[in-house]
């Protein structure tokens, strides 16, 4: 498969994972979301064409590298993870036909061995990228007070979507979040489910603070499925689990709260496309078979992601 397509207003870039000066290389390699493309309609809009990927760095300055399709100006904000409040923003940067469309964007100011956090809207979706290991204890656990995030990264989660005007609020993580155990005698794989006293509070946040536009995007677990959670009074939740694309499937899918229709046991990518007027704006969700048939579609307009 090609490289997924980001098509946005500027700034291009998707929010980076978390990551220390001297191993920007590792958290941009994970970036690329072969099973993801993301498409956002606008006339006039430019497309990632090439990267992200690290470029020089040292302890005190990172530089990434990206190519557009078309003349853009990239930016990218970022501050020292648990610190939003002293973000900085990096220099405009335009991609120019004369060089490619090609532009590398410098990261500056870092401080060495430490850990800093990104975020870019594209258009009005707006991606929150998340680190479930970094601060994960046991999924065994028995302790009622484990957790999965940590309560510094919730805190930013918390923050981040208080703050954002997005039509669309991908809450993204590599396991999945919205999913429960099969039974109480199985585990179910990773997941948010293996932690449900932090997972139960931040939804209860969710609804008490009225966040609309939320959608959860995940993987890991070697097939693909919606999962819907209900939820009195407001809209309910949708989470995307979609892989893999290379890897083996999975042999025996236990879905939880699955949506009807939208089970794939077979190698598989999916794909969120965005489109509509201002006060108009659809998502629709597909997964496609490795050879690129579609097999199923799901739409949700962002009226539809908001409390009554």
């Amino acid at each position: 498969m090609t490289a997924s397509k980001m098509t946005a207003s500027t700034p291009l870039l998707p929010p980076l994972l978390p990551l220390c000066p001297g191993i920007a290389w590792r958290a941009l390699r994970r970036l690329a979301l072969p099973w993801l493309a993301l498409y956002a309609a606008g006339a006039g809009a430019a497309t990632l064409a090439g990267g992200p990927m690290a470029g020089p760095a040292t302890s005190e300055r990172v530089g990434v590298w990206l190519m557009t399709d078309a003349p853009a100006q990239v930016q990218l904000e970022y501050w020292a993870q648990g610190q939003p409040g002293a973000a900085q923003r990096s220099a405009p940067v335009a991609t120019r036909p004369e060089r490619g469309h090609t532009a590398r964007i410098d990261l500056d100011g870092l401080r060495a061995a430490t850990r800093y956090a990104y975020r870019v809207p594209l258009g009005d979706v707006e991606l929150f990228l998340l680190d479930d290991r970094y601060h994960r204890d046991d999924d065994a656990s028995t302790d009622p007070a484990r957790t999965m995030l940590g309560a510094a990264q919730l805190e930013w989660l918390k923050g981040a979507l208080r703050d954002s005007h997005a039509s669309f609020k991908l809450v993204t993580n590599g396991s999945r979040m919205l999913s429960d155990r099969p039974s109480p005698e199985l585990r179910g794989g990773e997941g948010w489910h293996n932690f449900p006293a932090e997972r139960q509070a931040f939804l209860d946040w969710l609804a008490a603070e009225r966040i609309d536009g939320v959608l959860f995007v995940s993987g890991d677990i070697h097939y693909t499925h919606l999962t819907e959670r209900e939820r009195p009074g407001t809209y309910p939740l949708t989470e995307l689990t979609c892989s893999p694309l290379t890897a083996r499937v999975h042999p025996r899918p236990f879905p939880v709260r699955e949506v009807p229709g939208t089970l794939v046991t077979q190698r598989n990518f999916c794909t969120l496309q965005f489109s509509g007027p201002a006060g108009a704006r659809l998502l629709r969700v597909a997964a496609w078979d490795a050879a690129g048939t579609r097999l199923w579609e799901a739409e949700f307009p962002a009226a539809r992601l908001r409390t009554p």
